[in-house]
């Protein structure tokens, strides 16, 4: 079973925690209402992450970010992009932008 989420600053405090923590391997994001939720510069540290799915996000990758490499699944529904690039996705198999 999903559950959406709205928008807010407990789901930062989250990922920072779990940045802390990188052996994360599957991370999903579905925020139901309100504005997009903006991904913190400490999400893009999570570089162990094998799957992927974010819907009403706003997806701006630091500049230092250098691509998340072991990613074999990525989903983007309604995920605003403001990052001029997404690279370094060799593992990629999978990959859904709604």
């Amino acid at each position: 079973m999903q559950h959406f989420l709205v928008s807010c600053r407990e789901i930062d405090q989250i990922i920072l925690h779990l940045s802390k923590h990188a052996s994360l391997k599957k991370f999903t994001l579905c925020i139901e209402s309100g504005d997009d939720h903006k991904l913190l510069p400490a999400f893009f540290k999570l570089q162990q992450l094998a799957f992927l799915k974010l819907q009403n996000c706003a997806f701006q990758s630091p500049v230092t970010f250098k691509g998340f490499s072991r990613l074999v699944s990525l989903s983007f529904n309604n995920v605003s992009i403001t990052t001029k690039r997404i690279t370094n996705l060799p593992q990629l198999k999978d990959f859904t932008l709604v």
